[in-house]
């Protein structure tokens, strides 16, 4: 299944994979200015350190991938649409 929502690109997008295990966050991007991780605990101290950091860019793509727990892995979901990112959902 695949979900995708607010796809529009731009040349400067910043791209981010996610894939959340019911233990972790692991983080993937080549964006050196976020300054994430590559591996955040999946809980709720972990996913708002993704939150406030990808909230100071204005161009975000997210790919997630959910592996684990999944009432976790949505609440990092839902937070990000509340702030209404662009996301690409992969199951």
């Amino acid at each position: 299944m695949v979900i995708a929502t607010n796809m529009k690109s731009e040349k400067n997008t910043i791209w981010i994979g996610i894939n959340a295990s019911k233990k972790e966050l692991e983080i993937h991007t080549y964006e050196k200015a976020l300054k994430l991780p590559s591996v955040l605990p999946n809980t709720k101290n972990g996913i708002n350190k993704i939150i406030t950091k990808v909230k100071k860019f204005n161009s975000v793509q997210i790919v997630f991938k959910a592996t684990g727990s999944y009432e976790k892995f949505y609440s990092l979901y839902f937070k990000l649409k509340k702030l209404k990112y662009p996301k690409l959902l992969l199951h």
